[in-house]
């Protein structure tokens, strides 16, 4: 059965989520690598992250990761395809796919996804040279 980790601040909304969940308040980095340890998928409901250290976070765990297509969310997601990436403010359709991805045991394909791909392209040494790279055309022009 599903069941959903809340962790952060309150939602206003908590009571309406439609699923079993369990609140789990604000966590330290130790208590949040448990909570992405016990999770099979990652929900980022955010609509304003420009590009969300949880996301990669998730990813670097082996996690699938759904989240709404938005900001910098919606770039995070391309690996994933648009099966993980939810219109905006569209939460029946979040709970459809969240569910549909547990059920098909999909996930953890995905998530192995999601890993290869932090391990090819957000590493520091990758990072450092995209930057390198992208400031060299810059000066030139």
């Amino acid at each position: 059965p599903l069941q959903l980790l809340v962790v952060g601040r309150t939602p206003d909304r908590l009571a309406d989520i439609p699923l079993p969940h369990v609140h789990l308040g604000a966590l330290d980095e130790h208590q949040m690598a448990k909570a992405y340890q016990a999770a099979d998928v990652f929900a980022m409901p955010s609509l304003y992250d420009n590009y969300p250290n949880t996301v990669l976070e998730a990813y670097a765990c082996g996690l699938a990761v759904i989240g709404f297509g938005a900001s910098g969310v919606q770039e995070m997601l391309q690996p994933m395809g648009q099966e993980l990436t939810v219109t905006p403010y569209d939460t029946a359709e979040m709970a459809q796919k969240l569910e549909a991805l547990v059920r098909t045991n999909r996930y953890q394909a995905l998530g192995a996804l999601g890993r290869a791909h932090i391990l090819q392209h957000h590493q520091p040494a990758t990072i450092a040279a995209a930057h390198l790279a992208y400031y060299a055309t810059r000066s030139q022009s």
